[in-house]
């Protein structure tokens, strides 16, 4: 199939989803009363149906991604090929712009225009990295031929259930902030959502199933037994492998902070955002301190995914009970008692990128994730050693 077509095929479906999300929202805000509730309501129905429509009629073309975060992840499995990378995330971005201005053209509005929709803070940047891996989730483990319905409808749950409304797509957001409508969202507060979609779906819950995969399919596959020959000691062996996760991991994270970076210097200019103080000592120690936190928690999740490796020593089992509980268990833990969040590792993982919230410190995430994977990982090594490396 022609790559063009495929370029073609994501321009087109990320235009019209982002027209959809944008038209729909002018509509119900027009239509509601100042009734956000039901404004929400509309836009979200809109948006689901719109979404299935274009995953079934595009899906068979180019995959239906839409969204840059799916696209490296489908890299990530083979299933798209490296070199279509970059055209697919250029086709979405461009393609979520014109879908913005193609929304303003059907309602008589200015085509061109920034929004100054405000949406920041701790909370929103974690809903927006618990909506962007919940979504990876869904689409991963769908089975064939449900994909577009389970989509569509984890999106219309996720607007509901997200103090973000679910995004959950950097090119969305980037769309988005070219309309100051209802679905809008200020360009100063887009990096920091796409650095929470990339995180929540690229870094931390695909660390965790790299180094779940990585680890367990040396059991599935067998080789193992031919790995202890050469280096018959295990923990040594154990080691190897983690040091060269973890570097896999320092890899997408220094990838993320270039582009969040890039992206954030490069709208600066035209949403008119003063970028002076970005690059003053203060700043740069910030920043500093940010890839590390970040780094952190990336390598937290994917000690967890390994420490799920070795205990299941199966991809798939090990992969779905991480991803089911991060992303499912804890939620409804926390949403039944609130408190629960203080010790959710899941949830202190995620804390720990964010440098800590006004609810939950920085310093008792660190503590408690310690303890949970030192403890836990004593264990695993202890069975690890002992274990019988044929079954």
């Amino acid at each position: 199939m022609s790559h063009w077509r495929r370029y073609l095929s994501e321009l087109v479906g990320t235009a019209a989803l982002l027209c959809a999300v944008i038209g729909s929202g002018i509509m119900a805000e027009q239509l509601s009363g100042g009734n956000v509730a039901i404004a929400l309501l509309a836009n979200t129905f809109a948006t689901v149906f719109a979404l299935y429509v274009l995953i079934e009629t595009l899906g068979p073309i180019s995959g239906a991604h839409f969204n840059p975060v799916v696209s490296m992840v489908m890299v990530f499995r083979k299933d798209l090929a490296l070199h279509l990378l970059f055209g697919y995330v250029l086709a979405q971005l461009v393609g979520a712009a014109m879908g913005a201005w193609i929304a303003h053209a059907m309602f008589e509005l200015e085509i061109w225009q920034w929004s100054v929709k405000v949406r920041t803070g701790p909370a929103q940047w974690f809903a927006e990295a618990v909506a962007t891996a919940g979504l990876l989730f869904v689409i991963l483990r769908s089975p064939s031929g449900k994909a577009s319905s389970l989509v569509a409808c984890y999106i219309g749950a996720a607007y509901w259930f997200t103090a973000s409304t679910s995004f959950a797509n950097p090119a969305a957001a980037f769309g988005r902030m070219f309309s100051n409508t209802f679905a809008g969202i200020s360009p100063a507060d887009v990096p920091a959502f796409v650095v929470a979609q990339i995180v929540g779906g690229f870094l931390g819950i695909i660390a965790l199933c790299v180094f779940a995969a990585q680890t367990a399919q040396e059991y599935t596959y067998g080789t193992l037994r031919n790995l202890l020959v050469r280096q018959p000691r295990r923990l040594q062996l154990l080691l190897g492998k983690y040091v060269s996760m973890a570097s896999f991991a320092l890899v997408m994270v220094f990838l993320a902070a270039v582009v969040s970076m890039s992206l954030a210097f490069g709208l600066s200019g035209k949403a008119k955002v003063e970028t002076d103080a970005w690059v003053t000592s203060d700043a740069l120690q910030e920043m500093a301190k940010t890839f590390g936190n970040v780094l952190l928690s990336v390598i937290a999740f994917g000690t967890v995914g390994m420490i799920l490796g070795l205990l299941l020593r199966s991809p798939i089992s090990s992969i779905s009970l991480g991803v089911i509980w991060l992303l499912i268990v804890e939620n409804i833990l926390v949403a039944v008692k609130s408190s629960l969040g203080n010790w959710m590792p899941g949830n202190l993982m995620s804390i720990i990128a964010v440098g800590g919230t006004t609810d939950i410190s920085y310093t008792h995430s660190i503590t408690m994730v310690s303890i949970y994977l030192v403890a836990s990982t004593a264990i695993v090594i202890t069975l690890f050693k002992r274990r019988d490396v044929s079954n």
